[in-house]
């Protein structure tokens, strides 16, 4: 069975209600810096720490993300994702695709706005450390 067969097995199971209490820290093998994850009841917070770790997070976990956006809505759990403090995606129960996010899957949530300003704030650090700023 692969991970998206066991996904969509998940979801269709009645798995709320559910409640997680988190505080932690996770390393990402072959990156520097960890993703810090806490939570409020029925609902997670992930922090990526750049838009560089967001980037090769979602290389290495294709397709994925709407089994597990599918898994967390039949939990009844919402999943808040931002890059270095600002929010850019809402998975799960309480997600509220627009037009694009609908057509990666129906519990994902994009914020444009908070892409946005993740990007450009990668931009200004990276000129920044190059001395361009």
């Amino acid at each position: 069975m692969n991970v998206a067969t066991a996904l969509d097995s998940i979801s269709e199971a009645d798995l709320a209600p559910l409640d997680v209490q988190a505080d932690l820290t996770v390393a990402i093998e072959g990156e520097n810096e960890d993703l810090r994850v806490r939570s409020q009841t029925d609902t997670l917070l992930v922090d990526v720490p750049s838009v560089g770790v967001a980037l090769g997070l979602a290389r290495r976990s294709s397709g994925l993300l709407p089994g597990v956006a599918d898994v967390l809505a039949a939990a009844d759990l919402t999943v808040g994702v931002a890059i270095d403090g600002t929010g850019v995606a809402v998975l799960g129960a309480d997600a509220r695709p627009g037009p694009l996010a609908r057509r990666i899957g129906p519990h994902v949530e994009i914020r444009d706005k908070g892409v946005a300003k993740a990007l450009l704030g990668a931009i200004v650090d990276c000129q920044s450390s190059d001395g361009n700023a």
